[in-house]
């Protein structure tokens, strides 16, 4: 047995230093790019109600991630849940470093600091509250990926339950495993020079493996709803996943992956031209490949080959083969990252040329790929410097609307508050930039009520920040009050008379509508 005081020394050796450079290069690039978020209280619409919340997400089919989160407690607390969140993206990448036997600096610091500061990730912190549950997801559907490749039958269960717990956590990770094991076969096809049947055996292993974890899955959500008492939600048609709509679904995956490599929406971007330089450089390096093998001259593995191609951007938004109706907004969107860690493979891998051109490629690869992580960096910052501005004007409102409760005759004897409508300038829930930026917004974060998942963001903020304890009325319960004439007659926020008493009820008319249905 290891004494404690051998353990550094012993971790020293087995962590090959190429494993230490991917682990510390995404680490220290994640502090570049999140640390103006981990020493900042910048919440969200979603931070205002889960400042303290157990994450009991049986409802959504997430039953292990009240028991990912709990590592932190279940409290909102940036440095710490955001800290972890990053030694788990670094593990990540720890494992996506073993899975194609990287060696070469360059290729390492490039995977690193891509995984690091990837747009999911940075989405993903928005929600800091879960960000190291996720973050731990992730972990999971790397490991699994890198053990459903390695020989063994220990192995393939491992990694099927690496997978299992990933999507238990968060069902987006899916996609990870998907796109590292596309990855890990293109490689294997294109530069290992395997045959057509045995990359297909291993497919057929991956594929195996991901059922397995499915299946075992889908029972034992089944078995924690029935002993919970719990039933499907139908957000994001949870309740309606199963029923296969192929063509709406291939649509979904190729949509969503042009709008999030190449939206043109906000006109010539440099999003858009550094990812038009990574996939033409993919293009040259695949054709010069090609032709340095002649592949065409084996038909079998060169169809294959040309399968796997088109399966990455299936696979990296292969949760629209569930419900081609689901909205594939940027928190499940980390199987992208595949495509870049494709691009950086060839930095380690693509051999047979001239120097001039070995050297060409080499700086091309650095070059851009460097370009996008410094965007990724500033675009971080970008979204941070927008949560801290939403958060303060955001603040400022619920003073003012606390103000006017407390000059209300009769408030003080309230218990229940009616949000009736949208504040001005408060539908957003991502930010307009290149990649769109889920869970950040320029305007106000006092969203309307929710009645989907049961949240009101007003009634929460009040509570928390004014000292109040009121609970929020029920969307049936806020229909019958806009029944009444005084309600209906009620002027719009920030009008006098927008807020006011009516039975033991306090009426805030925010806005048009009801709640977040409307």
């Amino acid at each position: 047995m290891v004494h404690p005081d051998q353990l550094p020394a012993q971790l020293a050796r087995r962590f090959r230093p190429e494993w230490r450079l991917v682990f510390f290069s995404a680490f220290g690039f994640g502090l570049l790019a999140h640390f103006y978020k981990m020493a900042n209280w910048l919440p969200n619409w979603d931070s205002l109600v889960f400042r303290y919340d157990a994450q009991q997400m049986l409802q959504y089919g997430r039953y292990f991630l009240s028991l990912a989160c709990g590592l932190s407690s279940y409290y909102d607390l940036p440095w710490l849940n955001l800290l972890l969140g990053l030694l788990f993206l670094a593990g990540s990448t720890f494992c996506v470093a073993a899975l194609l036997h990287l060696k070469k600096p360059v290729a390492l610091v490039l995977t690193g600091a891509l995984i690091a500061v990837f747009p999911t990730v940075t989405s993903t912190f928005a929600y800091e509250y879960v960000a190291d549950g996720y973050c731990l997801a992730m972990l999971a559907a790397c490991l699994s990926a890198l053990l459903l490749t390695r020989p063994g039958w220990r192995s393939f269960f491992a990694g099927a339950v690496c997978l299992w717990f990933s999507v238990g956590i968060y069902q987006a990770y899916l996609t990870v495993t998907i796109t590292l094991l596309l990855v890990w076969l293109l490689d294997d096809l294109l530069f290992h020079r395997r045959s057509a049947a045995a990359s297909l055996r291993s497919a057929g292993r991956f594929l195996a493996g991901g059922v397995l974890a499915g299946a075992v899955y889908a029972v034992a959500l089944q078995l924690v709803l029935a002993f919970s008492g719990t039933a499907l939600s139908d957000y994001q048609g949870f309740d309606t996943v199963g029923f296969l709509h192929l063509w709406s679904a291939l649509h979904g995956c190729f949509t969503s992956f042009f709008r999030f490599f190449f939206d043109l929406h906000n006109g010539l971007t440099v999003w858009f031209v550094l990812n038009v330089l990574v996939f033409a450089l993919l293009a040259v390096f695949l054709l010069t490949t090609l032709v340095q093998q002649a592949l065409w001259h084996d038909p079998a593995r060169f169809w294959l080959l040309l399968v796997y191609l088109a399966a990455l951007p299936l696979g990296a938004a292969a949760l629209y083969f569930l419900n081609p109706w689901v909205d594939y907004h940027n928190l499940m969107t980390m199987g992208y990252a595949a495509f870049y860690l494709s691009f950086v493979l060839f930095y380690e891998r693509l051999d047979g040329l001239s120097p001039r051109a070995s050297a060409l490629r080499s700086w091309a690869i650095l070059l851009v790929g460097g370009a996008i992580v410094f965007y990724c960096i500033v675009l971080a910052n970008v979204c941070y410097h927008l949560s801290q501005m939403s958060y303060e004007r955001s603040y400022g409102t619920l003073l003012r609307i606390a103000d006017r409760i407390e000059q209300l005759d009769g408030a003080d004897v309230c218990t229940r508050i009616a949000v009736i409508g949208h504040l001005p300038d408060s539908r957003a829930y991502s930010a307009d930039l290149s990649p769109e930026m889920t869970g950040y917004t320029a305007g106000l974060i006092l969203f309307a009520d929710n009645p989907t998942v049961g949240q009101s963001v007003l009634t929460a903020a009040l509570n928390d920040y004014c000292s109040t304890d009121y609970t929020f009325a029920t969307r049936a319960e806020k229909q019958q009050l806009l029944a009444l004439d005084e309600v209906r007659q009620m002027p719009l926020w920030p009008q006098t008379g927008s807020v006011a008493v009516v039975g033991d009820t306090i009426v805030i008319r925010a806005g048009e509508g009801i709640d977040t249905n409307d």
